[in-house]
This record gives structure tokens, C-alpha cells and sequence, in this order.
């Protein structure tokens, strides 16, 4: 395949090619045949070897079990002409990835549809499960970590229709430079019509060196803590939310905030 291809050309006399009980680590290439990527997954985990999983098929998906059984996954969907060149690169460590999955992937096809901005009443698990999605929207690794801290509003009352002022410090915990995307959330905790357990508000992408830091300033328009009330109106509802910052949306932390009804201080 085109994937194996510029992996040799990319690896030339520095990997030899063997057998996977031989080898010290196994890369297998998902496409669109899911029996045999379990057959090719039953072979690698018989050697006891680390698995590398590139999800190369031709929609955005992956199954619980190749998620198990993988020691690392790499999302190659349908990259077009040059996304084999740049997997390899990927695998070889000549890039640092730092893509986010725009979309949320689920654990078993009995929990869909389900994405990130859901209202509660549509978050039922499935039969014998938990309800959480297999990777959530925003996820995404690279080969170095990151801190995102809580964030902080500058004013925790602000008056109905003004912007929420948000900053956030993102420090690179590893030993390498890469770049992370923090991403801000809302939600609004009491509402005349039920709305999204969170909602995205914002996101940046910074690029960060080993232990470097930086604070992320965010202005969160009035229009993004809006709804469509009873009447059918785009409002905000004066009243209490919570503006949530991290690396994705299931991992958050959160400031309160208040909005402030008309001629209220």
C-alpha cells in the first residue's frame, strides 16, 4: 500500500523488515476491512509486541476493541495524495502531531448519535454501558504533554449582552516542542428551556517549547451564551454560567460566571 511504501522509503537502512515475532514493534495499517484488521491485530498480539494502529480508512472511525488492544493509535483518515508521506513522518517522530478530533467517536454503535453538545436528556447510556464516548470531541495526543489550568474570568457579574473576558495558562510538561489547542467551553446552569450540557465557545492553537508557558485570552461573545427560548427568540437569559477551559471536552475545569439582568449591577 501507499502507507507501506513511503514507510520503506522513509526508513531505509534504519529499520529491517521481519516477521512480527521478530520485531520490535508492529505497525498495522486499518482500512476498510474490518476482519482483517482483527486477523492482523490477532497476529501482532501474539508476538507481544507493541501495536501501532494507523486508522486509514476512508471515514473517521475506530472500535472499542482496536482501541484496547493498540498501544497507540494514529488518525489518517482520508488525508488524500501526501498522507502517507506525512504518517510516516509522524511515526518516525519527524513531526510532532497535534491534531483534535472535530468530532466525537463512540464506544458501540448503540450510543449514537452522540457528540459533545448534547442536551441531558440525551445522554441515555446504551445497554450495559456507561454512556461515554469511546475519544471525545477535541481529543487528540502528541509526543510531549500539556497543562491547561483553570480558567479565569475577568469579572465574574457582567451585564446582559457585554462579552465573558476569559484567560487561561497552557504550560508544555514535556520534553519536546509542540503545539496543543485549549478550548473553551460554556454552559448555562439554569435555563426557562433545556440546553447543551456544554458548548463550545472558543479555541486557540499555541506552540509551546519544553516547561514554556503561556496565558491564552479569550473574549467569549454575548451571543455564544444565547438560546432559542419558548417564544423562538435568540436570548441570553440573565443568570448563572459556567465557562469551562482544557485540551478537550471531556476534560475540563471550570469558573462561574453571572449575567446580570438589565439596569442590575
Amino acid at each position: 500500500s501507499e502507507f507501506a511504501a513511503a514507510l520503506r522509503a522513509r526508513a531505509r537502512d534504519r529499520v529491517e523488515w521481519v516477521d512480527a515475532r521478530a520485531a520490535d514493534r508492529v505497525i498495522v495499517i486499518a482500512a476498510n476491512d474490518p476482519a482483517a484488521l482483527r486477523r492482523t491485530l490477532d497476529e501482532a498480539a501474539s508476538a507481544g509486541r507493541p501495536i501501532v494502529v494507523v486508522l486509514a480508512s476512508d471515514r473517521p472511525s475506530v472500535d472499542a476493541d482496536t482501541s484496547l488492544r493498540a498501544n497507540a493509535l494514529v488518525a489518517a483518515w482520508n488525508l488524500g495524495p501526501m498522507g502517507a508521506k506525512a504518517t510516516a513522518a509522524v511515526l518516525f517522530g519527524d513531526a510532532n502531531p497535534s491534531g483534535k478530533l472535530p468530532l466525537t467517536l463512540a464506544r458501540s454503535p448503540g450510543e449514537l448519535p452522540l457528540f459533545h453538545d448534547a442536551k441531558p436528556s440525551s445522554q441515555l447510556p446504551y445497554l450495559f454501558d456507561d454512556g461515554k464516548p469511546l475519544y471525545a470531541f477535541g481529543f487528540g495526543l502528541s509526543y510531549t504533554a500539556f497543562e491547561v489550568s483553570v480558567p479565569k474570568v475577568a469579572k465574574a457579574r457582567v451585564p446582559e449582552g457585554a462579552p465573558v473576558a476569559v484567560s487561561v495558562e497552557v504550560r508544555n510538561t514535556g520534553a519536546r516542542r509542540g503545539e496543543e489547542t485549549v478550548q473553551v467551553y460554556v454552559r448555562d446552569k439554569v435555563s426557562t428551556v433545556t440546553t447543551p450540557v456544554i458548548r463550545l465557545a472558543g479555541f486557540r492553537k499555541i506552540a509551546l517549547g519544553p516547561g514554556e508557558k503561556r496565558t491564552v485570552k479569550f473574549s467569549i461573545a454575548a451571543t455564544r451564551l444565547a438560546l432559542w427560548d419558548g417564544a423562538m427568540h435568540h436570548v441570553v437569559e440573565p443568570g448563572e454560567f459556567e465557562v469551562l477551559a482544557g485540551s478537550d471536552s471531556a476534560h475540563l475545569r471550570g469558573a462561574a460566571v453571572t449575567v446580570l439582568a438589565k439596569g442590575r449591577r
